[in-house]
């Protein structure tokens, strides 16, 4: 009988059958064919002969490793990949690097895995505070609101008159002095708002000042100058161009008085009304009366009834040609009127009125005319004050017809 792979005589122990080498990190164990009783080394994974044995390649399922291998406790780990995609590589986060910048320093491996070096701030810092754009002292108490400019100038704005760092307030800028008086208003180099005077003129800092030449527009003045409180006055000259002279031009329109040697406002018979206005200038005359209105005084017409501005008389006898050729005898010989009441309060009745008679003329003691109206029976005399008056029919060449006296009451 054989005697099997265990020594046992019948046995079954032969190659190639199970067995048990004893070494728990093997399995499969089986008799080989010179009785060995050997095992498959168990991997990683657990398989017997598995090719998951220790230093062979595996996946430890993290992308920031590489080179991935199972250890010798079975544990699939891999080398961390630096910043250059090394795995296992020197190149990690905050390990020194070259950023290709020659203004860094101190350049070092971010978390991001990003080459990155420190900038010298304007003091010369790496990665110091004092940087373009932050605050910074310049020295310079007129200045304020400093800071560090983008080539590292500490530099601040000027502080303008207001006190405002970079304001607009500056000497020669404008202002308001709050002045009334004043126009122009501006900073001085001292930071005062000072304005200019308003001259009389209106305007600032001008010319035309108190005592100065001026024009008030007026021909008949000279020397014009402003005066204390900006009047423009001048000297007047009188109408003969004589500087404060007294001469003037009077009533009449004649230059007269003054230096003239000519009497203003001649009146050579005292009634008041001046010569040249005068209807009877060399008789007393102040009611200047003129019944024919032929601008000639009753007091001085040569034929007062009737229109005669020329004062025609070709004989020579005192009386007009107009009341010549009328004569006193054709008044006369008109028919008489009648006129009743008389006196009256107002209304009157007059008769035997000529036919050609046109208008009734109203004439106070003095000859003045008062009233005139159309020719008519009945007329009405209550706009009249109370008194005597004499009414005079006349026709249309202003020729006397008739008249009556009356007395209003």
């Amino acid at each position: 009988m054989l005697i099997d792979c265990a020594g046992v005589a019948g046995g079954s122990s032969f190659s190639g059958t199970a067995c048990d080498d004893g070494d728990p990190s093997t399995g499969d164990d089986q008799w080989t064919s010179d009785c060995e009783c050997v095992g498959l080394v168990i991997d990683c994974l657990g398989i017997p002969g598995g090719p998951a044995q220790i230093g062979t390649p595996c996946n430890d399922g993290s992308i920031f490793t590489g080179n991935d291998q199972w250890t010798s406790t079975c544990e699939c780990e891999g080398l961390l990949i630096d910043c250059e995609g090394v795995p296992g590589g020197p190149a990690l986060t905050g390990v020194p690097c070259d950023d290709g910048d020659p203004v860094t320093v101190n350049d070092t491996w971010s978390d991001g895995c990003d080459c990155v070096g420190l900038t010298p701030d304007c003091v010369g810092i790496p990665g110091g505070p004092a940087l373009p754009g932050t605050p910074c002292d310049d020295g310079n108490n007129a200045t304020g609101n400093d800071t560090y400019s983008v080539d590292c100038a500490c530099a601040g704005l000027v502080i303008d008159c207001l006190g405002t760092p970079g304001g607009p307030a500056l000497p020669g800028s404008v202002c308001d002095d709050e002045n009334p008086d004043t126009g122009n208003d501006g900073w001085t180099s001292g930071c005062i708002c000072t304005g200019e005077a308003y001259d009389c003129a209106g305007v600032p800092g001008g010319l035309a000042l108190p005592g100065t030449p001026c024009d008030d527009g007026n021909p008949n003045t000279v020397t014009d100058t402003w005066t204390s409180n900006c009047t423009c006055v001048g000297q007047p000259l009188d109408c003969v161009g004589v500087v404060n002279g007294t001469a003037f031009v009077d009533g009449c329109g004649v230059c007269a008085g003054g230096t003239t040697g000519i009497p203003p406002n001649p009146d050579g018979d005292n009634d008041l009304a001046l010569d040249c206005l005068d209807n009877c200038p060399d008789l007393f005359n102040m009611d200047q009366a003129d019944f024919d209105v032929d601008g000639i005084g009753n007091l001085c017409d040569n034929c007062p009834w009737i229109a005669n501005p020329g004062q025609e008389d070709d004989n020579l006898n005192g009386v007009g040609n107009v009341c010549d050729e009328v004569g006193i005898g054709e008044v006369a010989a008109a028919p008489l009127l009648h006129a009743l009441p008389n006196p009256t309060l107002g209304f009157i009745r007059l008769s035997s009125i000529p036919s050609d008679a046109r208008e009734v003329l109203v004439l106070d003691p003095l000859g003045a005319l008062r009233q005139r109206m159309p020719t008519a029976t009945v007329l009405d005399l209550s706009g009249l004050a109370q008194g005597t008056y004499t009414l005079v029919l006349v026709d249309a060449t202003m020729r006397p017809l008739g008249r009556v006296r009356v007395v209003r009451f």
